[in-house]
């Protein structure tokens, strides 16, 4: 009302949006300073939910078969379950923030629907978890990784990640690329010979 009150609740933010409308919300808000940054497999991840055909559902319409069908149409592009379970477990974790932070009470439909899809999704193997690595790339796997990302881009970019660096550091010190990735100069000892992680 004009007049307003003090003692009325507000809506809270994206209480109507879709699920891409709050997962561009999450990740703005994981973004700010103070809290534990996003890494960047999630935001990856999410933003790549966000574009895709579950991402325009409300988050009020959302049912078992819409993470079936989401699940269905990943595996059907060659994406292994180990990745999609990936998909899942991070849009789950936007809708229980809907439903625990912003007290966007639909959010716990939303959130029943992915649950009540999950066994199913285990039963067609659509989902699975990350098998453990048994081995390291072998020098040719290491020399053809290095010799592709070498090329130069098919497409002039504004942001090139500088890949082969990367590559040679991740393999010699074994760290998740969202590490890596959040080093600074700040964070390096030229005498020690050390960096902080």
């Amino acid at each position: 009302t004009k007049n307003g009150s003090a003692n009325m609740k507000l809506a809270p933010t994206y209480a109507d949006g879709t699920l891409a409308d709050w997962i561009e919300k999450f990740i703005r808000e994981r973004e700010q300073p103070g809290g534990r940054q996003m890494g960047v497999s999630q935001k990856y991840t999410l933003r790549r939910v966000q574009r895709s055909a579950i991402g325009e559902k409300h988050h009020a319409e959302l049912k078992a078969a819409d993470f079936l069908a989401h699940c269905k149409a990943r595996r059907a592009d060659g994406v292994q379950p180990q990745t999609i379970q990936q998909d899942m477990t991070y849009t789950s974790g936007v809708l229980k923030y809907a439903f625990e932070i912003w007290e966007i009470d639909t959010a716990e439909k939303a959130l029943a629907a992915y649950r009540k899809a999950v066994p199913q999704l285990k039963k067609e193997q659509l989902i699975a978890k990350s098998q453990p690595r048994d081995r390291r790339p072998t020098p040719d796997e290491i020399d053809r990784l290095l010799a592709y990302f070498d090329q130069p881009p098919k497409k002039p970019r504004k942001d090139v990640i500088p890949m082969v660096p990367i590559v040679k550091f991740s393999y010699l010190a074994g760290r998740r690329i969202s590490e890596t990735c959040r080093i600074t100069w700040a964070d390096l000892d030229t005498e020690k010979r050390t960096c902080r992680v």
